[in-house]
């Protein structure tokens, strides 16, 4: 366990600096930046924002670790922020896919945030010359929240995609691998509005009978396009699953039925390194055989792509060796209460 206290560290820049912290200073020939009064109390105001950040393990054992950083905020952002976080069936649940990665995005609540507290820096910009780009970060956003998009957008909650499979991917091919096994979960408040309004503008849509029951149907190859599977999908009143692959019509409507809600967890990643380091190392395979086929003219360009070939087997090891000791890796970015928590396992 450790910690670093974010406003002690400002106070130590922006502050006259004396003892041993004017003597480090010194000895590291660093010069302080002339601030002014408004400046130094504006940029100690945002060290505010995050005055803490502790880490520690939470669990060590000889199957598995796990690290937690945790950013402490102050309550005004941490209260803030607490609509931002999309509520996704399914985004934080186990998963031995090759990827899983997903978004808990409450774009609506995203829209309140930046009203309530981006608004506030709009209305009272920063004086310090020094923080001119945060004055226009905030315009900017505050100006993207009038652009037109239609009102369905407010009820998007997030989506996860979990990738299974997707062997005899050819770089010299480029179209879409004829086994491909792969999940889709769309979260949304009453997504069935979204499906209405998508089958008047799309004609092909309007011929499924999709009901908001969790009972998955098989989409036309119309609609799927260059897909050469058959695809997948059920509904809920609040979420939309898509499966390609073996027994895909099963799996469209479990992730959609799935009662697995998490309501803070802002991003979700998890990985098989083994699986990873397989594609990888086929990928790049392929490239290197790419490459030998082409024939450069001697000098730079030949160098060039001898180099590049013997990057790509440095990159190819490195990854076996990583994936040879890490089973799996898994993340979370989430927001309980008055913090930001991001436990790696």
């Amino acid at each position: 366990f450790g910690w670093i206290d974010i406003q002690q560290i400002a106070a130590t820049f922006l502050d006259e600096p004396s003892g041993i912290n004017a003597a480090l200073l010194d000895m590291i020939g660093e010069d302080r930046p002339q601030l002014d009064a408004v400046c130094v109390t504006e940029m100690k105001a945002l060290s505010g924002i995050a005055p803490r950040m502790t880490i520690g393990y939470t669990d060590i054992s000889t199957d598995s670790m796990t690290l937690n950083p945790v950013f402490e905020l102050r309550s005004d952002i941490a209260a803030a922020m607490i609509p931002v976080a999309g509520k996704v069936p399914g985004l934080t649940a186990d998963s031995d896919a090759m990827m899983k990665f997903g978004l808990g995005l409450n774009l609506g609540g995203m829209r309140e945030y930046i009203e309530s507290y981006v608004g506030k820096v709009v209305d009272n910009p920063y004086e310090c010359a020094e923080l001119e780009e945060l004055n226009a970060s905030a315009r900017q956003m505050v100006a993207s929240l009038n652009q037109p998009v239609p009102p369905m957008v407010d009820n998007f909650q997030g989506f996860f995609l979990e990738l299974n499979s997707m062997d005899g991917i050819d770089l010299g091919q480029p179209q879409i691998p004829d086994n491909l096994d792969v999940n889709i979960l769309l979260a949304m408040d009453n997504i069935n509005g979204l499906i209405q309004f998508g089958q008047m503008m799309v004609p092909q849509l309007a011929s499924i009978d999709i009901e908001p029951n969790g009972k998955a149907v098989e989409l036309p190859p119309a609609l799927t396009g260059p897909v050469p599977q058959a695809v997948f999908a059920a509904m809920t009143d609040n979420a939309l699953g898509l499966s390609i692959g073996p027994e895909a019509q099963s799996r469209a409507g479990a992730i959609a039925a799935s009662d697995d809600v998490s309501s803070n967890t802002l991003i979700a990643v998890s990985m098989d390194m083994g699986a990873y380091a397989d594609l990888m190392e086929s990928l790049e395979g392929q490239m290197a055989s790419e490459m030998s086929d082409f024939d450069p003219d001697e000098g730079d360009a030949a160098q060039t792509v001898e180099a590049a070939k013997k990057q790509m087997e440095l990159s190819a090891r490195l990854q076996r060796a990583y994936s040879d000791t890490f089973e799996r890796e898994e993340a979370k970015l989430t927001h309980p209460e008055n913090r930001l928590e991001m436990p790696t396992k």
